[in-house]
């Protein structure tokens, strides 16, 4: 019986060269015959003819591989495989199997072990699109002092009066604010997007970036942890003093 599999991961990832190797040998070992096609960030489409010649490419920074079609079929045309890594926003990494049931069921296990294990550090925080986040905030927190005085919580003096000034800053902040999330939350998308890339393909020279924009980001994580265990202390002192 002759069965399909498909599946989209929205994952960032790193692709080793032994990752790769992985791969390429369980499309050619069950499905057949590889073809590997790269789009690089000089905007060339490559071809490579096996996996050795993939891994030994430059990568330099110019010709940067940014996404990698793996495809295997079988002579006879029953066997067929995809799996597609792609540094873009809604791609991820798609995997597409049709043969038999018994080979599916096998190589759909096997691959989805190698592409756990590309998942990077925080990759997480690639789920979230810090824009939308930054403008839900500052919808809640616009809320909640209209909230608070609609559901009378907060009461507000029946005498009060708000002078032409006091109403101009008010419109200017409701008018700078939106830009303001906004601004922040595209800041957070690029400084996560630089410090932790969505994908990685760790050949050639990539490998020594990969290196050194590691050490980058253990420098930034283990600042931050430091950051968050004083402020943690800091609090604790001071509800202690109280």
């Amino acid at each position: 019986m002759d069965a399909e599999f498909s599946i989209d991961i929205r994952q960032a990832f790193i692709a080793r060269n032994a990752d790769l190797r992985k791969l390429g040998e369980l499309l050619t070992e069950r499905i057949g015959e590889l073809s590997l096609n790269a789009d690089c960030a000089d905007g060339l489409t490559r071809k490579f003819a096996s996996i050795n010649e993939l891994v030994d490419y430059e990568n330099s920074k110019a010709k940067e591989l940014t996404r990698l079609r793996m495809t295997a079929r079988s002579d006879d045309y029953k066997k067929r495989a995809e799996i597609d890594l792609s540094g873009s926003t809604w791609r991820g990494i798609s995997i597409r199997i049709e043969a038999r049931e018994d080979v599916v069921g096998r190589l759909k296990e096997s691959v989805l072990d190698v592409v756990s294990e590309m998942r990077p550090m925080c990759s997480w925080l690639h789920r979230y699109d810090f824009v939308l986040v930054a403008f839900g905030i500052h919808i809640l927190i616009s809320l909640i002092p209209a909230g608070l005085i609609a559901t009378g919580i907060v009461q507000v003096p029946q005498n009060s009066s708000i002078t032409a000034q006091a109403a101009a800053k008010a419109m200017l902040i409701g008018l700078i604010s939106p830009a303001f999330a906004f601004l922040l939350g595209a800041i957070a998308n690029r400084f996560r997007d630089t410090i932790l890339p969505r994908a990685v393909f760790a050949v050639g020279h990539a490998e020594r970036r990969l290196a050194k924009l590691e050490k980058v980001q253990s420098t930034v994580v283990l600042g931050f942890l430091v950051s968050f265990a004083a402020s943690v202390v800091v609090a604790i002192w001071q509800v202690w003093m109280a």
